[in-house]
């Protein structure tokens, strides 16, 4: 019966990147049956891109409907630019000091591969906060790229294998003879939207509607639990103790000895349950709940909404800001790269190549050190 669970639980988790990876492979067999030809949709065994003439357009008519709302825009990403690089530099460049020098305080630097590094049920709202975050970074490029100017020649959205993503191609002509402050906004303008996004969702999401946690969400039980709760119950207190949130929850079941008996208060009701041995630390009690935080503001969504609603702005805001910081990196071919090009253009060539050398060595170092050291102190 476990067994059976498990492989039912398996084949949830796996079918919404199936039903994603069947897409492109599907619509190609449908273009080669058909034997029609789309300068709108191009497929292949792995991808599928569908461009849209209607998208195209209004993001070149945006700017021009709103061109106050844009330079106002556009003045805010420029600025917000160059915090992101120190930031890159910041953080990358602490962390990979703390791998090196102290590993307990370092944090781990991976790359996210479901089922890997991630679990496969994290998948979804992996793929959904990343298909946001690049439709947001991309239509950011277009936006302020075309209200200075620079042509707009190809707008898209498409999946790659499991992944969603947007296109925006300016054209190459109309790209070089803009302007050298025109070309920094547009590319500077994605990452900083991402940023901008994430700043976003913590201030209106988190801290005006959500609010702060008042209790724990139980995903999974186990026994004892498992008699009393079910998934999905809400606990506000256990022995007169408030359980605010899932740390708070970590943080009082360390006190709790096998055989305690603890009295647990759920919106539902209250139960005795006696604590079981902790499998990890026989010395320690074991409720055998795993836990999300609740936050009460979302209550009418009702406890399992509000915990996906949470998870899913957790992956929005994760992958916009890795996004930006990451891009904002002053090497070849991401945003801080195009950046460099940009600022040093028309400068003598052999100082421009010296100057590009040391920038992307330096970056590189610190990128590859904190992923190699990431991987040697923690593993996958």
């Amino acid at each position: 019966m476990g067994a059976f669970v498990e492989g039912e639980a398996l084949i949830q988790d796996l079918l919404p990147l199936l039903i994603l990876l069947s897409l492109p492979p599907a619509a190609y067999v449908v273009l080669r049956v058909t034997k029609k030809k789309s300068d709108r949709v191009e497929a292949s065994p792995i991808y599928i891109i569908f461009r849209t003439r209607a998208l195209n357009k209004y993001l070149v008519e945006a700017p021009k409907n709103h061109p106050r709302a844009t330079k106002v825009v556009s003045h805010i990403l420029l600025a917000v630019y160059p915090g992101l690089v120190l930031l890159f530099f910041a953080l990358f460049g602490s962390n990979l000091l703390n791998l090196i020098r102290r590993p307990a305080e370092a944090s781990q630097v991976s790359i996210v591969i479901p089922g890997l590094t991630i679990g496969l049920s994290d998948a979804p709202y992996l793929i959904a906060a990343l298909f946001l975050a690049i439709v947001v970074h991309e239509f950011a490029h277009a936006i302020i790229g075309s209200s200075r100017g620079i042509p707009i020649k190809d707008v898209g959205i498409g999946i790659f294998l499991s992944l969603g993503f947007a296109l925006v191609d300016f054209d190459e002509e109309g790209f070089k003879k803009a302007e050298r402050g025109s070309k920094i906004r547009a590319v500077a303008a994605g990452p900083a939207a991402n940023v901008i996004l994430a700043a976003m969702i913590v201030f209106i999401f988190y801290i005006g509607l959500a609010g702060t946690p008042g209790g724990i969400i139980a995903i999974t039980t186990s026994e004892p639990a498992s008699s009393y709760i079910h998934p999905w119950d809400v606990i506000v207190r256990i022995n007169g103790t408030a359980i605010t949130s899932d740390q708070a929850f970590r943080a009082y079941m360390v006190t709790v000895r096998p055989g305690q008996i603890l009295e647990v208060h759920t919106l539902d009701g209250v139960f005795l349950i006696t604590a079981g041995t902790n499998p990890l630390n026989n010395s320690r009690g074991f409720l055998g709940v795993s836990a999300g935080n609740y936050f009460p503001r979302l209550g009418f969504l009702g406890a399992r909404s509000s915990y996906y609603l949470i998870f899913l702005m957790n992956w929005i805001n994760t992958v916009n800001m890795s996004l930006a910081v990451l891009n904002v990196a002053p090497i070849t071919p991401l945003d801080g790269g195009k950046i460099i090009d940009e600022v040093l253009s028309g400068w003598n060539a052999s100082i421009v190549g010296a100057i590009k050398v040391a920038i992307f060595s330096m970056t590189a170092v610190i990128l590859l050190g904190n992923f190699i050291l990431s991987f040697y102190r923690f593993g996958l």
